[in-house]
């Protein structure tokens, strides 16, 4: 199986839809320091030890969880703050109260605010390897099993089809 051959598991993320503290607007999508560490380009910078130290010595829990705090706003105001990371080849069907809280807590942090209003919440679940982000197989001539392994499917697939079609003609 391929998934065994690359081990291949689950992430499961969270993720809160909150209220916009305030009259608050962002126009960009916001990334912290912990991205600096999720994500491997800014993980190979020298400024990522120092920023996981302070992370480490500030709230260490939040890297157990493997948090992410990055976060956009929708159209209509709402503030998607996200997201923790957690890795198994199955996941209970439940999300974690604890977890939400750790990042609902960073995120209020984040905008010098009080308690956040939970909206909505999502959940994603996502392929995941620690040998590729990228697994392309090849069962039979012609055929292309493809999938992204890793958190960066919605900002690499667009590139990674047609390279995979390019090189089946």
């Amino acid at each position: 199986m391929l998934d065994e051959e690359h081990g291949v598991r689950r992430c499961r993320l969270q993720m809160p839809e909150v209220a916009p503290p305030g009259d608050i607007r962002i126009e960009p999508a916001v990334l912290t320091g912990y991205s600096m560490l999720r994500y491997g380009g800014l993980a190979a910078t020298a400024s990522a030890a120092a920023v996981r130290r302070e992370i480490t010595d500030r709230a260490p829990e939040t890297l157990d969880a493997v948090m992410n705090l990055m976060l956009t706003q929708r159209p209509a105001g709402s503030v998607v703050l996200g997201d923790t990371h957690h890795y198994a080849r199955t996941h209970l069907p439940f999300d974690e109260e604890d977890i939400a809280d750790l990042v609902l807590r960073e995120g209020a942090r984040l905008f010098s605010a009080g308690e956040l209003s939970v909206r909505r919440r999502w959940r994603g679940v996502y392929a995941d390897s620690l040998e590729t982000d990228f697994l392309v197989a090849a069962p039979t001539p012609g055929i292309r099993v493809v999938s992204v392994t890793s958190g960066i499917g919605m900002t690499t697939a667009l590139s990674l089809a047609p390279t995979v079609v390019d090189q089946l003609v």
